[in-house]
Parts: C-alpha cells; structure tokens; sequence
C-alpha cells in the first residue's frame, strides 16, 4: 500500500502540491525538480481518489496536521485543532517565488568559478588573506542572497573522511527563502535543495569532485557563520579585507568586488 505519508517522504514538494489540490482541484507540478517525477506522483494520487478513496489517514505531518482537507467528496480531519485551508492564491504565489529563486540560484552558482581564483590562507590571521573556501563560500552567499528580496545566505562547514582515513573540511553556502534553503559548491558550480528548513540532507551530493570514503558519513555541522566572520583568531581575515585580494578579484573575474562583500 502506497498511501500519502509515503508519497511525502518520497518528495517534499507534493505536501505543498496535495494542499493546493485541496483548495483548487488543480494539481501541478515546478520546474525546479524533475517534472515527470512529480506528474507521476500526482497522477498516482489522482488514481487513488478517482478509484473511490473516500478517507485516506496521515501520522502527524507539519502542514497537513490539525488541518481540515477537503475536494469532491473526499475529505479527513487532521488531529488537533482545525484551521482554515491555506488561500490557493499564496500557495500558488509560494510555488512562483521558489520556482523564481531556484532559477537563481542555478545561475549564480558558477559565477566563481574562474581559473586561478583559490589563493590559500597564511596560517594565522596577521599573515597572508588568500582566497580560499571560506572566501568562495562567502562571496556567493552575497552575490546570491543579493539577487531575491528576502533571501538569506550563510556559510555552513562539511566534515568527511577521505580515502586514506585522513579527515578533510571544506565550507560550502546555504542560500535561504520563504522556508526552504539550498545548499551551493561555489568551487564546483554545483548546487541541492531546495529542501525546507529543518529537513536534514547529505552534503556528499554536492561534493561529488572530492575524494570522500564512499563507507564514511559526510557531516553538516550545526553551527551557521555569516559571510566574512571569521571567529577563530587562527583564521586569516576574509578576503574584502585585503586591498591586494579585491584587486585580484576584479582582474580574474571581471567583476566589481562590491557586489560580493558583505555589508
């Protein structure tokens, strides 16, 4: 039995779908994912209700939970206490804003990556300000958070194990809007999500030019900084703060660094 617990586990964006349906009767699907994944799940919860489905049960989920669900004859009440339907034209609008947000986020994420650019840190934070991880990390998270009102971007550090057993670290950017965050490689280009906040994920999928012991977990570490903070007094400044770094900047990308520096 595939019932609508499993059908939300297997992909966050059909709660958001089933509750539109509820309220509209329309089902549809977003760009930003694989569409046909997303009609066939549809179409295999249109089957179900079309076959005669008059009660279907969930266990708790977050945004069908205490919520009164109905549409042509089919309808459940969630435990807790009843709210009304959410208004189809913000679900609607909801949809649009993250489908407009993925769309940039899937631009920018390469914008650093040019030859010659990674410029390694001295080892302590009075000698040479390079341009490393941290400064990939936190440079997109400006360029990105700069390009939709309302998003917020922060860098979050990767742990793993590589081949040889030896620990490796790399920091990476995580883009956030209207509840939902995505997780960028600013060296590699390479980006996942959206997924919604709070929603664990594996970082390894975006991490895929690295050498990772295939056997060993990829770690996300709990802790956000906001790009530039650099905490540790081990740490070099980040990159803004060298005249010598923006300047390079500027030659290697063609770019203003301005547009990169946090405020």
């Amino acid at each position: 039995l595939y019932d609508l617990d499993d059908l939300i586990r297997d992909d966050e964006w059909v709660e958001l779908f089933w509750r539109h349906w509820t309220t509209t009767h329309q089902l549809i699907t977003v760009s930003v994912v694989d569409q046909q994944a997303h009609f066939n799940h549809l179409l295999a919860l249109y089957d179900a209700i079309l076959a005669g489905a008059q009660q279907w049960t969930t266990r708790g989920v977050p945004l069908l939970d205490g919520v009164i669900l109905c549409s042509e004859g089919t309808s459940k009440k969630g435990s807790g206490t009843a709210t009304q339907p959410p208004s189809p034209t913000n679900v609607t609008t909801l949809v649009a804003k993250l489908q407009q947000m993925h769309t940039k986020v899937q631009n920018s994420a390469g914008v650093l990556m040019v030859p010659n650019l990674y410029d390694a840190d001295g080892s302590w934070w009075f000698s040479h300000i390079g341009f490393d991880c941290d400064d990939f990390a936190d440079a997109l998270a400006v360029y990105t958070a700069n390009m939709m009102a309302g998003a917020k971007a922060c860098t979050v550090r990767v742990t793993w194990t590589k081949g040889n057993g030896k620990g490796a670290a790399h920091r990476v950017t995580k883009v956030k809007f209207c509840g939902y965050y995505w997780l960028m490689d600013a060296q590699g280009g390479v980006i996942d999500g959206p997924f919604r906040n709070g929603t664990p994920h594996d970082a390894r999928r975006i991490l895929g030019g690295y050498d990772i012991d295939a056997g060993k977990p990829v770690e996300t570490e709990q802790g956000e900084r906001r790009p530039g903070e650099r905490p540790s007094l081990r740490e070099p400044k980040a990159w803004h703060h060298s005249d010598a770094q923006r300047m390079r900047f500027q030659m290697l990308t063609g770019r203003d660094p301005a547009g990169f520096t946090p405020r």
